[in-house]
């Protein structure tokens, strides 16, 4: 979150994006023999965690000023 605010965002290809998408990344995932299925989902939660928790606060940050503002027009 800090490097986003910094302006320095990481691009997305050298994430693994591209090998996902041609070395069958999405049927080796499925697979059972792999220990790291279980905990898959979590990872999902704990990479968009940040994310959603930032957005949230922008979002109720601006609804309280926007609050503010009209209670000073009346």
């Amino acid at each position: 979150m800090r490097s986003a605010l910094r302006g320095h965002i990481d691009p997305v290809l050298p994430t693994g994006l591209r090998s996902e998408l041609t070395h069958r990344g999405l049927g080796s995932r499925l697979r059972q023999g792999r220990t790291d299925v279980v905990h898959q989902p979590i990872d999902a939660l704990i990479q968009a965690a940040p994310w959603v928790l930032g957005g949230l606060a922008v979002y109720g940050l601006a609804r309280a000023a926007r609050r503010q503002s009209v209670t000073r027009r009346s």
